[in-house]
């Protein structure tokens, strides 16, 4: 599944088109290094030096909304922006997000025709549809429990991941259309392009800002400043 994930990921970066990815730094990660290890090649082989437009809610949330650390997990972003999730879970996780919070936790381990873009505020010319939406469970891994935490964290993901994929995605999306309307006097003049680079910014800014806390605490627990994507680690000698 994760060439399909790939292939599809280049064709909407060759149209133009952003992408929706709640937590980008885990998922694009997650899919670039399970490229490396099954097929040999990362996720900018499959891009053909195209680069990803990346609209992250749980960014741009932190930065216009202030959230603590931009820790949101998507389950708090759907109640704080009114949005109800739907598919697998969805009534059951408003009502009990702590299977969202272990899985989302786990993934912080180290570290104009409607819709609308990112807090845009004006049409996007159907740039972030539902298939464009990426997905905040990761892959559809059909069962894996070992390739994302959600599937460890919630036993029924393991029966069918790909419908709670298709709902994670849906609900981060909403999230998106619902953000943006709200900071539209902020975001409204700047192009996705625009606010995929500034997220960029603003990612690193909360996490030298969280590092320098937890230097302060004592821990040395290390932040990656990286987004979208996670650079790889240089083999150990």
């Amino acid at each position: 599944m994760v060439e399909e994930t790939a292939r599809a990921l280049a064709a909407q970066a060759a149209a133009g088109r952003p992408l929706v990815v709640m937590n980008a730094p885990f998922g694009l990660t997650l899919l670039d290094r399970e490229l490396r290890r099954h097929r040999s090649a990362s996720l900018a082989d499959y891009l053909g030096g195209r680069s990803l437009c990346v609209l992250d809610p749980r960014v741009l949330d932190a930065h216009l909304d202030g959230s603590p650390a931009g820790r949101s997990t998507l389950a708090e972003l759907c109640a704080r922006y009114g949005v109800l999730r739907t598919g697998p879970h969805g009534a059951e996780e408003q009502a009990e997000p702590g299977r969202e919070a272990e899985a989302e936790a786990y993934a912080d381990g180290d570290g104009d025709g409607e819709p609308r873009a990112a807090g845009a505020g004006r049409p996007a010319d159907d740039r972030c549809t539902r298939a464009d939406a990426s997905w905040e469970a990761g892959l559809c891994t059909h069962g894996d429990p070992h390739a994302h935490p959600s599937a460890r964290a919630d036993p029924c993901a393991q029966a069918d991941p790909c419908a709670r994929a298709v709902a994670e995605a849906e609900a981060a999306l909403a999230v998106l259309r619902a953000l943006g309307p709200r900071f539209a006097a902020r975001t409204g003049p700047l192009s996705a392009a625009e606010l995929h680079a500034r997220q960029a910014v603003w990612h690193a800014a909360r996490a030298r800002g969280l590092g320098s806390w937890f230097a302060g605490s004592g821990s040395a627990e290390p932040v990656d400043p990286a987004w979208p994507l996670r650079p790889r680690l240089p083999a150990a000698a």
